[in-house]
Parts: C-alpha cells; sequence; structure tokens
C-alpha cells in the first residue's frame, strides 16, 4: 500500500477516536494535558478505535463519506462513553503532539516578547 494511504487511514483513526473520547475527557474534567498524556501513551488503542470508522468512510465520496461519518459518529461516542481501555500503556510513548505544541509556544513567547510582556 502507498505510504500516503496507511498515513491518511492511520491519522484519521487516531482523529475520530481523538474527537469521540473529547466527550468523555470533558465530563471528566481532564485538562489539555492530562488528554495529550492519555493520548500518547495509548495510541495504538486509539488508533484501532477510530479505524472502522475510518474504513467505512475511506474509499466513498465526499458526500457519501459525510452522510456516512454524521450516521456512525454517534456510535463512536457511545462507545467512548462505555470504553473501559485496561491500564494497557504502548511501550513507546508516542510524541505526536510535541512538534506542535513547541511551535505554538515558541510562536505565543516570541509575541509576548514582542509586546514586552
Amino acid at each position: 500500500a502507498p505510504v500516503g494511504t496507511v498515513v491518511y487511514c492511520i491519522s484519521t483513526s487516531w482523529m475520530a477516536a481523538f474527537y469521540a473520547m473529547e466527550y468523555v475527557w470533558t465530563t471528566l474534567g481532564w485538562n489539555l494535558k492530562e488528554r495529550i498524556h492519555f493520548f500518547e501513551r495509548r495510541w495504538s488503542y486509539l488508533a484501532g478505535f477510530g479505524l472502522p470508522i475510518t474504513l467505512a468512510t475511506y474509499s466513498k465520496t465526499f458526500v457519501t463519506a459525510a452522510a456516512l461519518y454524521a450516521f456512525l459518529f454517534p456510535l463512536l461516542l457511545l462507545l467512548a462513553v462505555k470504553a473501559t481501555p485496561k491500564d494497557h500503556k504502548d511501550p513507546q510513548r508516542l510524541r505526536l503532539f510535541a512538534p506542535g505544541m513547541a511551535a505554538a509556544h515558541a510562536l505565543v513567547s516570541r509575541c509576548l516578547h514582542s509586546f514586552g510582556w
């Protein structure tokens, strides 16, 4: 399979899982740091969690994929609410958010510094 297809499927699976889990994390009162830590330590679980909706919408036209996603996402939400992930943690923490967080931190620091704050 082409590398782009694999990267697309994995990233879309993570996105769907993150969106669904976001509702649970909000209810639990987790801050962004706790959510990211959970995601980075359980990245394989979350990739598998979002995979069914990704595969269902993968090779469809935009309108068909959007309709399927709109139909299936509430089911994913229900699964997220009922999910009880074991204490499993992937052996390697996948720091997916580190580059984006570093860039955002550098940008904000530079802006604050330029304003003298």
